[in-house]
């Protein structure tokens, strides 16, 4: 399916696919985990984030007026600084129902696509469309709780490490975490209990058609971390692990500077793209150093010859002199 057929709506402009997206499976299981049904967060705000929050919601239609994905988002309140970030995705559901405080960021909490459109690049539309959202409504910039896609298949690696992990090019391993990084985004911090399911042993076997035979620390499906199992309280408890990423809402003006190790044919490939001025420095010619540090200067690629560009691209456009 070409995503370009695709239509974009929010639910308040079409209040009449609220039963549809329900029937879609996408805010289920579909996309997650079944025990996620014992999330209380889930259980006490989930269908009241389509209804209450109706135009911060969006929805991706085809030509046959069936839902092929969504994106979640809620207005909240957050001082700008990490240590005023909500504890996690939980903790930021709470707060912006409550709505203590008029709100300046917006929330995103989830972005998901039908597997027939996963792979074609929809998520990072899904998150484009978010930020328009989020500007629609004047907010000033938009925090994201990531729940890195690859990371259940890596349940006993320590989270932090996990999303340290990058690829030779120095992109992040986590194909969920490196669409947000690449779309600007920047991490803040690790949330340890993002997301929290406490339930019976007896309901947690049901989730996970598993056997609990001792108390301890399970592995199940779909989990990021394992599930830690008391069999004298009869409870199991899941806390999961997400990473908070922040992306700017702001409208900015100014050149675009793009410095390459690559010959400057590879970043003007975007050229076509970029609205402003935009100055490519790249390593044409030839050159050899010591290390990349020096081959950069000798380059002139390095990140005080950027300085250098802006500055020049800035008093070509008569903004100072």
């Amino acid at each position: 399916m070409a995503t370009s057929a695709l239509s974009k709506v929010t639910l308040a402009e079409r209040p009449d696919l609220i039963d549809s997206l329900r029937e879609s499976g996408l805010d289920g299981h579909l996309s997650w985990p079944q025990f996620y049904d014992g999330n209380a967060v889930n259980m006490l705000y989930g269908d009241r984030v389509n209804r209450e929050f109706a135009a911060y919601q969006v929805l991706f239609v085809d030509a046959d007026e069936a839902i092929v994905a969504c994106g979640h988002t809620l207005p909240l309140y957050w001082d700008g600084t990490v240590r005023g970030l909500p504890e996690g995705r939980d903790h930021a559901i709470e707060r912006a129902f409550i709505g203590e405080r008029k709100p300046n960021t917006l929330l995103a909490v989830s972005a998901v696509a039908h597997p027939s459109v996963k792979n074609t690049g929809l998520g990072t539309q899904i998150m484009g469309a978010m930020g328009q959202l989020g500007r629609r409504h004047g907010l000033q910039r938009m925090i994201s709780v990531v729940r890195p896609t690859r990371k259940e298949l890596y349940p006993l690696a320590s989270f932090d490490e996990y999303i340290s992990w990058t690829h030779a090019d120095g992109s992040a391993f986590d194909p969920w975490l490196r669409a947000n990084l690449k779309l600007g985004g920047r991490i803040l911090k690790v949330a340890p209990e993002s997301l929290v399911v406490e339930a019976s042993v007896e309901q947690w076997m049901e989730w996970t058609a598993g056997k609990f035979p001792a108390s301890g620390a399970y592995v199940v499906p779909g989990a990021l971390a394992p599930v830690h199992i008391d069999l004298e309280k009869k409870i199991g408890r899941y806390a999961e692990p997400n990473v908070w990423v922040e992306h700017s809402l702001a409208k900015t003006s100014g050149p675009v500077i793009a410095a390459s190790d690559y010959m400057r044919a590879l970043p003007d490939m975007i050229r076509t793209w970029v609205t402003r001025k935009y100055v490519v420095l790249g390593t044409d010619g030839f050159g050899r150093s010591d290390g990349r540090a020096a081959l950069r200067d000798f380059f002139e690629v390095d990140r005080n010859h950027v300085v250098v560009a802006a500055l020049k691209a800035l008093a070509d456009e008569g903004v100072i002199d």
